[in-house]
């Protein structure tokens, strides 16, 4: 079956008829990259409107198919409106052999469109999910006293100063009403969770540094550059990292308050009932010594 390219549309593309679509595509792009008039000059627009009609015809499969019978019915007649030659006797000639056409060249593929690396994953606190620059890595102590053996727990995890002072209210409340009663450690360990707690538990240099980069770097790609440099700055002073140095110029000298010191509602709260202790046994002291050398 004869073809004619009537429109020059796979001429165009520099494809066959028996190309895909996936090969139209891929044709279009690098041929659209030489004959655009940004790259050939903004008078220059004739080749690359042609180039567009092709591709517009080709990659359409309906269109394309129309186009395919109207090359094909050309070429048809063509061929039916040419006489056809008389024969002739023609003297045996031996032929000479055929060189290899050499196979058109693929178009080349377009290049792969290198994916932007995602922003990190922001920290969150993991009790009421908010996304802070005072999220601390923090670790709080819970005993509870079993007769033969004191169960020491130690709770810990990413929190915001507020989630940290409830869990630190409630362990120190366990331990208050549970911690005693298993001796010989039992009393031991609770007055050392109590002061802990009371303390405002235990914060690890290593993990809060880590912690304070990634957070630097989570603002940093949401265009909040001063306060990207003032968690790298406080990553650096807790372990240092001069990969941090430069996001840490970003905070000109601006800092944070700093609402992890000892102090609040929860320290009143945990500090009371050690108060009333020591205020107890400090009275009976008193007492005795009265007793013993006031005769």
């Amino acid at each position: 079956m004869g073809f004619s390219d009537v429109k020059g549309y796979y001429e165009t593309l520099g494809l066959t008829p028996e190309a895909d679509t996936a090969a139209v595509k891929r044709a279009f792009r690098a041929r659209a990259k030489q004959s655009h008039p940004d790259a050939v000059g903004l008078g220059d627009t004739e080749g690359f409107h042609k180039l567009t009609e092709a591709y517009e015809t080709l990659s359409d499969t309906d269109r394309r198919a129309d186009y395919d019978a109207i090359c094909v019915a050309a070429a048809t007649a063509t061929t039916k409106a040419k006489p056809k030659p008389k024969k002739r006797r023609k003297k045996w000639v031996k032929p000479k052999p055929r060189e290899a056409k050499p196979e058109p060249a693929a178009a080349p593929a377009p290049p792969e469109e290198k994916e932007e690396p995602a922003a990190p994953e922001p920290v969150r606190c993991e009790r009421c999910g908010i996304i802070s620059a005072q999220l601390r890595f923090a670790r709080f102590r819970r005993v509870i006293g079993t007769i033969r053996r004191s169960r020491r727990k130690i709770i810990e995890g990413v929190y915001c100063r507020p989630c940290a002072n409830k869990l630190a209210v409630r362990a120190s409340a366990v331990t208050w009403l549970l911690g005693w009663w298993s001796l010989p450690r039992g009393p031991l360990d609770t007055v050392r969770a109590l002061f802990h707690n009371l303390a405002g538990g235990d914060r690890p240099v290593e993990e809060n540094a880590r912690l304070l980069a990634r957070q630097a770097h989570v603002f940093a790609a949401q265009g909040r550059p001063t306060l990207a440099g003032i968690l790298a700055l406080q990553s650096h002073q807790l372990m240092a990292n001069p990969a941090l140095l430069g996001l840490a110029r970003l905070a000109e000298g601006r800092t944070l308050k700093d609402r992890w010191r000892v102090g609040g509602v929860a320290f009143v709260v945990q500090a009371f009932p050690i108060g009333i202790v020591i205020a107890w046994l400090g009275m009976h002291l008193v007492l005795w010594a009265f007793q013993m050398f006031g005769e």
